[in-house]
């Protein structure tokens, strides 16, 4: 008998996991955490919320049938949240990424022009 109970617990709880509600919960929630906690976040962080986020989108897409009008609404807004501060904190990290590739290329240029300059001054000492 208790496993019958158990079985039926685990049942439902793998039928609401797939509910829309549960669903867009999910999705609001995660985008909750990215939005208040992104300047907090490490690159494990991250990597979690991509994992939550395709996995979460990937139901949606299997249940989206089932979604009504205003749950559709609310599902892309939540969607729209998390993927604007990943794109957020995406263009601040190419920028920084800029920012040091400039400083690489700047000394890769200095050293090229002293190469030059001794190239110059062994061509001026042979003429």
């Amino acid at each position: 008998m208790k496993r019958i109970l158990l079985l039926v617990i685990v049942m439902a709880f793998a039928v609401s996991c797939n509910h829309p509600q549960a669903l867009l919960d999910r999705m609001e929630s995660l985008a909750d955490d990215v939005v208040e906690r992104a300047e907090d976040y490490t690159e494990e962080d991250w990597e979690w919320a991509l994992e939550e986020f395709e996995d979460i989108t990937s139901k949606y897409e299997k249940e989206m049938h089932s979604f009504t009008e205003e749950e559709t609404l609310q599902f892309s807004k939540a969607m729209g949240r998390y993927s604007g501060v990943v794109a957020k904190y995406g263009l601040e990290a190419f920028k920084g990424q800029l920012d040091q590739l400039e400083s690489i290329f700047e000394a890769f240029g200095d050293g090229f022009d002293d190469t030059f300059d001794d190239v110059e001054d062994a061509l001026d000492e042979i003429f």
